[in-house]
């Protein structure tokens, strides 16, 4: 079996499927907190890897890269908290001592996703790592949110906190509602926009891309995609990542623009992560709101 380490912060502030937690105040309640990032490996995934010396080693391997780019996308992207703090377990828990209705704690776990391959039929699975934010003194306020399927990068840091981050600022100055808005799709379709040639089945090409979504569509390597979101260059890519926490066919799909970051339109979707002709029709459909 694979074990393909994927990253995922599935945060559970998106409208349609989580209205009943975002709220304009549950994200100024967050506003409030002093945000505690924890540093250390995620505690029952050690537990589970202790009899596996070779699998542990790596795993503390990608725990570390992993949080390096965390806290780099939070220093240049998170405006949410004004006082965020790295720190330890310990640490966090010592702090929660002193008054535990100041603060709000930010920690990374491993998750393991089941999957079943379109050509096959076969199951598989793989792993990714969620951020879940929690409000230990309020009732049920356990957020999570979530990075770009695909192999973890700093780009994928930098794309999905930065997504977060707009998601929640949307809420905050009431654009949430305008999603999706004659304007935003306007601007879509005159556009660049970056698909992951890695999601591709084995039917899909850039003919069928050109006749199934007629705009301005170019498949591309993943690092290519990376690099207009580290440089923030003015195209756009597709946000998509399976849901934490949801039914395993709920995926996200959303066109977001990598210069500002801005999130233009998009839906929450049956069709999976692959880039075929029924994903190629769903975007055709989003940025004509069919």
């Amino acid at each position: 079996m694979k074990n393909i380490l994927t990253l995922v912060i599935t945060f559970l502030l998106f409208n349609s499927i989580y209205g009943q937690y975002m709220t304009k105040g549950t994200i100024e309640e967050l506003q409030k907190k002093k945000l505690l990032v924890i540093t250390d490996p995620d505690e029952k995934s050690m537990e589970k890897l202790a009899k596996d010396p070779e699998a542990l080693k790596v795993f503390l391997a990608d725990n570390e890269t992993e949080h390096a780019y965390l806290k780099e996308a939070m220093l240049k992207y998170w405006t949410i908290n004004k006082d965020i703090s790295f720190v330890s377990r310990d640490q966090a828990k010592e702090k929660m001592k002193e008054n535990k209705d100041a603060y709000a704690v930010m920690s990374l776990v491993r998750v393991r996703q089941e999957y079943t391959h379109n050509f096959t039929g076969f199951s598989d699975y793989y792993y990714y790592t969620s951020i879940v934010i929690a409000f230990p003194t309020i009732n049920k306020n356990k957020v999570f949110g979530n990075l770009p399927s695909g192999e973890v990068s700093k780009a994928s840091y930098y794309a999905g906190i930065r997504f977060l981050e707009n998601y929640m600022q949307t809420w905050l100055d009431g654009s949430i509602y305008q999603l999706g808005s004659h304007d935003n799709l306007m601007k879509i379709k005159e556009g660049k926009l970056l698909l992951n040639s890695a999601f591709c089945d084995k039917k899909t090409n850039q003919d069928i891309v050109n006749e199934l979504y007629p705009y301005n569509a170019v498949l591309v390597e993943k690092e290519e995609i990376d690099k207009a979101i580290l440089e923030e260059q003015d195209v756009f890519y597709i946000f998509k990542s399976p849901v934490m926490g949801m039914k395993e066919n709920v995926k996200l799909h959303y066109f977001v623009n990598a210069k500002t970051g801005k999130i233009y339109a998009g839906k929450d979707s049956g069709e999976g992560l692959d880039l075929n002709a029924k994903v190629l029709k769903l975007y055709n459909t989003i940025v004509n709101k069919k």
